[in-house]
């Protein structure tokens, strides 16, 4: 399963967010869609996207919002799962 993340300036919740889905037995693939943030969040991405070839980072030059930002999550895999930085998967 491919799960997308929209994110705008969540790196408080978004470090969570992945290292849940990253141990989740249920996602193959994540797509994490940054919406020019300007806080930490996409060094967290890129974090993310070396450690775990699985994990995908789209950098968008401007603040698309959501669901122009779902639209292009959904582009970048086959398919898909919405989630937000918010969501915790639990065991």
């Amino acid at each position: 399963m491919c799960i997308i993340v929209i994110t705008h300036n969540n790196a408080s919740t978004l470090r969570k967010a992945l290292e849940s889905l990253v141990n989740s037995e249920l996602v193959d693939e994540i797509v994490v869609v940054d919406n020019n943030s300007i806080d930490n969040s996409q060094s967290i991405i890129r974090e993310f996207t070396t450690k775990y070839p699985f994990v995908k980072g789209l950098f968008l030059k401007r603040n698309v919002d959501f669901a122009a930002g779902v639209n292009i999550g959904f582009r970048a895999c086959e398919s898909a799962e919405l989630t937000s930085p918010y969501l915790t998967l639990m065991p």
